[in-house]
């Protein structure tokens, strides 16, 4: 777990069923400040922290029926998430920590091809205006802009739906205020990306690189994913320095 600074852990506590023999997992956005905690999202879980099915109606869906069911409960979930970043209203985000998450360099990973060196006074300037560890956003764009560089094969042809350098969907984060013409502008791009970064930060308590990045990477997003396993890693390392 990477932290981007030093402060009194406070645990997340996790609610039970009334048996306590099953854990579910606790209430993942709270509109309401953090007064209640509820189970909105019941997935179970065994001793290795494996999902083994999902509770409806009082009842255990096994594994291999609750497929669907869990990913219209994750696109619920990032569907809440964008509207609390977008309204700004007060949500708390649930990620919990992965110790399975993969964050080794993969070899579709090509440094060179990092524009972290390119945007650095913008990442910089940026990031503190915000209050953002600019390390983070630096290993974010890094994240972004050196994988493989597939996206650059339509970026002439303006087919991707994603833009660079923080991979901004123009699309689904319209809401925000930018354009998409608007986000080809690396000021705009590189704010938008801090501003959703930042809108992450504040609502997950004492938050890690790893949690931060995977909610960017994946708004839905209810544990650290390989994606934030490799940002952290990427932020401790820092290769664009070298």
């Amino acid at each position: 777990m990477t932290k981007l600074q030093t402060k009194k852990e406070i645990p997340v506590k996790f609610a039970t069923r009334d048996d306590d023999s099953e854990n579910v997992e606790p209430m993942l956005t709270d509109r309401g400040g953090l007064k209640k905690e509820e189970s909105i999202y019941p997935l179970l879980f065994d001793d290795t922290g494996r999902a083994t099915g999902i509770w409806s109606e009082g009842s255990l869906i096994p594994d291999a029926q609750a497929e669907e069911e869990r990913r219209a409960l994750r696109a619920e979930l990032a569907a809440d998430r964008k509207r609390s970043i977008l309204s700004g209203e007060t949500a708390r985000f649930v990620v919990r920590r992965n110790p399975e998450a993969d964050g080794r360099k993969p070899l579709h990973e090509f440094d060179s091809l990092s524009e972290v060196g390119r945007f650095d006074e913008i990442i910089e300037r940026t990031a503190r205006k915000s209050g953002i560890d600019p390390d983070l956003v630096r290993a974010i764009v890094h994240m972004e802009t050196t994988h493989g560089g597939y996206d650059r094969l339509f970026q002439p042809f303006d087919g991707n739906k994603t833009l660079r350098p923080m991979n901004i969907h123009a699309g689904y984060w319209k809401g925000m205020g930018f354009s998409r013409e608007e986000l080809k502008k690396t000021n705009n791009n590189i704010d938008a990306g801090v501003r959703l970064l930042r809108s992450i930060q504040d609502r997950i308590p004492n938050a890690s690189v790893e949690q931060i990045a995977s909610v960017y990477h994946s708004l839905g997003a209810t544990k650290v994913s390989d994606y934030g396993a490799r940002v952290g890693r990427l932020y401790e390392e820092q290769p664009w320095r070298k």
